[in-house]
């Protein structure tokens, strides 16, 4: 039976990723009130803000609470919580062109359906304005905070 070498190969790759990073030189000790927070643009606060307003009304389902607790964590900085929002809000994209085409080919217009497209509205504006350029140099800026 023979051995894999991969193994050894994967070892001695994280083994020098190690090593280079010790070689690096050390941050000097900052305390929290010295430490450099970048300032959180406002196109993210007017995303958290929109999410809030989708995730608040429908709190009732267990979808509003995921919404709630990433959008804090959008707010503070996490980019895993950007790519959730983005796939939860990614049907919203499409969704008026559906409302819109089922109004058209039926020949009626429907208040009730002002109520999803406003809705799709919102979330098509927060996952615009949370991959807005100074958005993403923020993220950047609080995953590397030297």
């Amino acid at each position: 039976m023979t051995e894999n070498p991969q193994p050894d190969a994967d070892r001695d790759k994280w083994a020098h990723r190690r090593a280079v990073r010790r070689a690096e030189p050390a941050h000097p000790a900052q305390s929290p009130s010295e430490a450099v927070v970048p300032t959180r643009p406002a196109s993210l606060n007017r995303a958290f803000v929109l999410w809030m307003v989708v995730g608040v009304p429908t709190v009732v389902a267990l979808i509003g609470i995921v919404i709630i607790a990433a959008a804090f964590n959008l707010r503070a900085g996490y980019r895993g919580a950007r790519i959730m929002l983005t796939v939860l809000g990614a049907p919203s994209f499409i969704s008026p062109v559906v409302i819109v085409g089922g109004m058209v080919s039926s020949g009626e217009f429907s208040m009730y359906a002002l109520l999803p497209l406003t809705f799709s509205a919102v979330v098509v504006a927060a996952v615009v304005l949370m991959w807005r350029p100074e958005v993403t140099s923020y993220f950047r800026a609080m995953r590397n905070p030297s």
